[in-house]
């Protein structure tokens, strides 16, 4: 994250570097990434350069930078995003500050129709991007204001949090003059972001190797409990061969006969089956010595392979350990050199090789690309493939338009499902919706099933609530009521009994908000539509 004084010369980069540059598109990269592509200069024709300014409000890399090319749109946008999208195309950038002492970016952007301001609080855990429009009042925000100001309400004046008087922190770019700053955080933090997602994959590998060699151990083990049976091979042939000296005096139904071993010179028992015959017997140990003798042979050669392959995985996370270590810590990969020695002389000091070290992502990839790592990997991938995904009940991608609910965000970032029929009301709530969700529906009255997706939150904000209820009345034939009674549930105490109509559905708890309809509310969540489709 950036440091006081590298933001605060963040801000005078983007006063002297950007000041003006026109807002030609808006792309969501994430949840907590956006980027505004800029023309900066003149015309397009001549001396105007694009420019992507990026935003993050990621915990650990939150920063304002330039990327060095134009990235790809990755994530559904979000309301900000959209707001952004409908009046801020063609709008300037008229200034950038810091807001007080602290860590908080404000960007201004002036449109033909409206202004509207960005600000970027870097507060850690709590670093968000907010939108607010001329008169300071919040329209929006990149993450939900549950998760970084729960204080705060969509459409609500802004609030600034309480004043900190911050330590300026270091200036890791001292060296780097303004018109370069910008793009040279965004290496600094791209470079970083790499060694975390090469720190994950080898988190990943790390794991995918335990867990192959805890697969073959248990089957070694399986192979080990199963060897009783297997080392009965010979025993049940013997019996055999016996059996047939005394097959004629063994009698029906039989439990056991006995038989002299001249090999041995004792009388052995020999176990029977009473219900089968002295023939059926004689037939049923000799299968059992065959069956036994096959699986003695095959538990042999797995066996053999499954040594083989747990010393391999026992040689390769050997090294893997010995790799990690070279990258100084457990946790990540960093760049380390590769120095090759040659063999020491008796006469002479070590001579080290002048070949280019390699840096710990080269060496990763060179691991992860072995034989038996690729086969792991793409093992591991293809498992994970098969498994159910456990978000299946709530997936409608298939549905047909008319089964398909309406999807809107919340203003704070939780998703609101509307249905479209009676059908689909039936849908929605029996077989979409999981069981912490909650259920709106206008009380005693018509109209469309709301669900709000809770995500297993046991608190859901008041803010999404209210705007879940106003949904629920908007969908329903009292929409122009200024006031309603809207009960709300638990989709697990929702439930549809048979035989009825439907649409219907029997609510076996929850409560009813008096709500006060508030346009403004109404509106944006309006606006804050997913899809169209």
């Amino acid at each position: 994250m950036l440091s006081l004084c590298e933001l605060r010369r963040a801000a005078a980069a983007c006063e002297a570097e950007l000041l003006g540059a026109r807002v030609q598109e808006v792309r969501a990269l994430s949840a907590r990434n956006l980027v505004l592509e800029c023309w900066v200069g003149g015309s397009e024709s001549a001396r105007g350069r694009r420019v992507y300014l990026f935003f993050s409000c990621d915990p650990k890399s939150a920063r304002i930078s330039v990327l060095p090319e134009r990235p790809r749109a990755t994530e559904q946008p979000g309301a900000l995003v959209q707001y952004l999208k409908a009046h801020a195309l063609d709008a300037r950038l008229a200034a950038a500050k810091l807001i007080g002492n602290d860590r908080h970016l404000s960007l201004h952007l002036a449109a033909r129709g409206a202004a509207c301001e960005l600000r970027l609080l870097l507060m850690g855990a709590r670093s968000n991007l907010y939108l607010l429009d001329a008169a300071g009042r919040l329209i929006a925000s990149l993450r939900p204001l549950g998760e970084t100001r729960a204080e705060l309400r969509c459409g609500e004046a802004w609030v600034d949090p309480p004043a900190a008087q911050r330590p300026e922190g270091e200036d890791r770019f001292v060296n780097v003059p303004e018109t370069q700053l910008l793009a040279a955080i965004e290496a600094e933090y791209a470079h970083a972001e790499v060694d975390q997602e090469r720190a994950a994959q080898s988190r990943e590998l790390e794991r995918a190797l335990a867990r192959r060699r805890q697969h073959v151990e248990r089957a070694l083990s399986r192979i080990s409990a199963e060897s009783e049976e297997t080392a009965r091979a010979a025993q049940y042939q013997k019996w055999g061969e016996l059996l047939k000296g005394v097959l004629s005096s063994v009698k029906p139904r039989a439990r056991e006969v006995r038989a002299q071993d001249y090999a041995s010179g004792t009388e052995v028992a020999i176990p029977l089956d009473p219900a089968l015959s002295p023939q059926e017997n004689l037939a049923q140990l000799f299968r059992r010595a065959r069956k036994a003798e096959a699986q003695k042979q095959k538990a042999a050669q797995r066996r053999l392979e499954l040594e083989a392959e747990l010393a391999e995985l026992r040689n390769l996370e050997r090294e893997f350990g010995e790799l990690r270590g070279l990258a100084a810590g457990l946790a990540e990969l960093r760049d380390v050199a590769a120095e090759e020695v040659e063999p020491r002389d008796l006469e002479t000091e070590p001579v080290t090789s002048t070949k280019a070290p390699e840096t710990a992502s080269a060496v990763f990839a060179t691991f992860a690309a072995r034989p038996a790592v690729a086969r792991l990997l793409a093992h591991t991938k293809k498992q994970t493939a098969r498994r159910p995904v456990k978000e299946t009940r709530s997936s409608h991608a298939d549905l047909p338009v008319r089964l398909r609910p309406r999807r809107y965000r919340s203003s704070d970032g939780l998703e609101i499902w509307v249905g479209r029929s009676a059908e689909g009301n039936d849908l929605l709530t029996t077989r979409l919706a999981h069981g912490n969700d909650l259920f709106f529906h206008l009380e005693g009255e018509a109209g469309s099933h709301v669900v709000l997706r809770a995500l297993g939150r046991g608190d859901v904000p008041q803010a999404s609530i209210l705007d879940a209820c106003e949904l629920a009345v908007h969908f329903s034939k009292h929409r122009r009521a200024a006031r309603a009674d809207v009960h709300i549930a638990h989709i697990k105490d929702v439930h549809k009994p048979k035989g009825v109509a439907r649409g219907l559905v029997h609510v076996a708890r929850g409560k009813t908000i008096h709500l006060r309809r508030d346009s403004a509310r109404l509106a944006q969540v309006l606006a804050a539509r997913i899809d169209e489709s």
